[in-house]
């Protein structure tokens, strides 16, 4: 007998594996997963009538994008996971992506915030948080209210920095705002590379630049910045939403006068306060012999995200439950790509999260993005 038709003989809940990929020495990784584990508790709290119950399935994806894809074969196709949450980047993500096409296994991703991710590419990927193109809007609003009249992005030559660019763009030149040069630059960027675009950079008539790329590339050059008199008065810095969100305070408290975007957040009600009192709690009883820094026990957007993501994941499950969750596998090793076995059930849970509306801690309804 299944375990499913053993649950419901016995009138417990009937267990469903869901896969999560993180990076979870990460800090977007650590904070995420306490999210999402209180998430699990909070939602079974105020439902302990639903005969469904999820149950994580967790990998490290190690910050590298085949160990993400490797991760996601191993849940689909020996964990016999129903969705998967994560991954955590958008290079990652855009093979996990595929891979849950192949196997009709949603693929629900908070963080993973690249434009060029969607589902018209990706029918089975699940944005549950803004994708960077929302900021564009903004971010020109801003430009055109101080009548700057040029503006030089500086990104990262990978799908998450340059995957926003031609959302900028397009906001900025609607707004009569000229950007006449882009600065890519490798995320492995010395200091001598960066310090030389930086130049180059200052030998231009543009003064307003924007950031988009990881904190620890972003700490890099704003330190070279600061070498090459970039930091001074006549030069205006804007940093995206991520930067805003994760920078290190110490890196915060060098550069004062930067102006940055962040997700709205209602952060003054009690529903919010409370989580924030557990999830300090739950983050240092799990990692406090790690990272005890004051950083790791400041609450991201992701956090956020990532709470929600889980109660839409467990609201789709008990909406699409039928009698056995199960699926139709394909022979061969689990590293064959061709012998992906494919979910029965996959299409129908996709719409009952696509369908999911309810009050989160980040937003007043869950985020989704619709092809």
């Amino acid at each position: 007998m299944s375990s499913s038709l053993s649950s419901i003989v016995s009138g417990e809940p009937t267990p469903v594996n869901i896969g999560v990929i993180l990076d979870m020495k990460s800090r977007v990784g650590k904070s995420s997963f306490v999210s999402m584990k209180i998430a699990m508790d909070d939602f079974y709290t105020a439902h302990p009538d639903y005969t469904t119950r999820i149950v994580f399935k967790t990998r490290d994806a190690q910050k590298k994008v085949i160990s993400a894809a490797a991760a996601a074969l191993d849940l689909i196709q020996n964990e016999k996971v129903q969705a998967i949450i994560g991954p955590q980047t958008s290079s990652e993500a855009q093979f996990v992506g595929d891979l849950g096409a192949k196997a009709n296994v949603p693929i629900v991703s908070f963080s993973a915030t690249c434009p060029a991710l969607s589902p018209t590419q990706s029918p089975f990927f699940i944005r549950t948080g803004l994708n960077d193109a929302a900021q564009a809007p903004a971010i020109a609003a801003l430009i055109q209210a101080y009548r700057w009249r040029r503006l030089v992005p500086i990104y990262e030559d990978t799908d998450y920095g340059a995957g926003f660019i031609p959302s900028l763009v397009e906001a900025l030149l609607g707004v009569g705002v000229n950007v006449p040069y882009h600065s890519i630059v490798s995320k492995d960027s010395a200091d001598d590379d960066l310090l030389l675009e930086l130049y180059r950079l200052k030998s231009m008539q543009t003064r307003v630049f924007l950031l988009h790329m990881s904190t620890s590339l972003a700490v890099k050059l704003f330190d070279q910045a600061e070498a090459a008199g970039m930091m001074d008065e006549g030069f205006v810095w804007i940093i995206s939403g991520t930067l805003t969100s994760l920078l290190p305070s110490v890196a915060l408290d060098s550069i004062q006068g930067v102006l940055g975007l962040r997700p709205y957040v209602p952060v003054n009600t009690d529903k919010y306060h409370k989580f924030h009192k557990r999830w300090r709690r739950e983050f240092r009883r799990e990692f406090v012999s790690e990272d005890d820094d004051d950083d790791s026990t400041k609450l991201t957007t992701f956090s956020l995200w990532a709470y929600d993501t889980v109660w839409a994941v467990a609201l789709a499950v008990e909406a699409a439950a039928p009698p056995d969750f199960t699926r139709v596998v394909s022979e061969g090793r689990w590293t064959d790509l061709s012998a992906i076995p494919v979910s029965k059930t996959g299409k129908k849970l996709l719409q009952e999260i696509k369908k999911t509306t309810f009050t989160g801690l980040a937003v007043n309804s869950i985020l989704l993005e619709e092809s």
